[in-house]
Formats: structure tokens, sequence, C-alpha cells
């Protein structure tokens, strides 16, 4: 299946790349996916799915971190798998109201009066729909479109999500004590 995914990419210090991405993390998408579909089979479907979009994005994909790429690659591999299930009608995701706003630049603001890892504590806790989304905008430093390709969903639902999560975000923030005026 490899030779697949390789055969998708142009350059080869992105072959090597996602070869190695492929090696060492691929059993850690398999059971992120199985865990969500009870089924190894539906499994290997979205991993695939997931790895033929990171096989066309690869230039997106930082490596210098293992634990980056491997939130990276799990958050695409649970969208994919939401996916999956919202295509399959198995799973239904309710979506939360939540008053508030949040634009980029207040986030940053936030980031110097709280820690960045408290910031990336909260995000990880929320609901992964938007915890996914979230992760990939600001730590990640992707656009809603690249987002969209990654986890395998449209654009306007990437924007939704980013929206929803920014007010469940800054609802968060707002407890453990940030005031962004």
């Amino acid at each position: 299946m490899l030779a697949v995914y390789l055969s998708m990419i142009d350059d080869q210090d992105d072959k090597d790349k996602f070869e190695e991405i492929y090696n060492k993390f691929n059993k850690y998408m398999l059971h992120e996916a199985n865990k969500l579909l009870n089924n190894p089979y539906d499994a290997e479907d979205v991993v695939h799915d997931t790895f033929v979009d990171i096989a066309k994005n690869i230039k997106l994909l930082r490596t210098e971190s293992d634990n980056e790429t491997l939130s990276y690659l799990l958050c695409a591999t649970r969208g994919h798998a939401y996916n999956f299930l919202n295509r399959k009608k198995l799973n239904y995701i309710p979506i939360q109201s939540v008053e508030g706003h949040m634009y980029r630049d207040e986030l940053l603001k936030a980031e110097s009066n709280l820690d960045y890892k408290n910031i990336l504590k909260i995000i990880r806790s929320m609901e992964e729909m938007y915890s996914d989304v979230l992760y990939l905008y600001y730590c990640v430093g992707l656009n809603c479109k690249e987002i969209g390709q990654i986890l395998g969903r449209k654009h306007a639902t990437v924007r939704k999500q980013l929206s929803r999560g920014k007010m469940i975000l800054i609802s968060k923030l707002k407890e453990e004590g940030f005031n962004n005026e």
C-alpha cells in the first residue's frame, strides 16, 4: 500500500518524509480509527483515506516533533472516521451553542496572558470535532481550506466548527480566569 501513496508524491524528500511517517505512525492511526469505529476493516479504510489526503498535502506536514506529528495525524484520522460515521449515519455529533466570539489576534493576546501549554490543555480537553480544528488552526497554523483537506471535511464545515470551537474555547478560558477585555 505504501507504494500507492508514494506514487502520489513527486519530490524524493517528500517521499522519504511520507515513508517515515507511515512506518512510525500507521499503527497509532489504525488504533485511533478502530477505537472510534469498532471495526478493523472500516478503520483500515479510514486510515487509507487519511494517508491519501496526507500524501496529497505532504508539504503542509511539519515533522520537527514526533508528538506534534502524531497529534496532527490523529486529528486527521479522527476527522476521516467521523466523516465515515456520518456517511453511514451511524453517529450524530450534537452541536453545542455557546455565546461569545474570539478572533485569532485575541487568542494570541490570551497566549501572552496565559501559558501556551494551558491553552493547549484546554483545547485538547474539548470535544474532538472542535479540538482537532482548533489545534490545526492555532497550533499547526493551517487555514480552513487546508484543515478541510486534511480532515476530509467541507470548507464551510471547518469554518463553522472553528467558529463554534472558538466560542467554547473563550468560555473555557473565562472559566480559567482569562478576560479578553
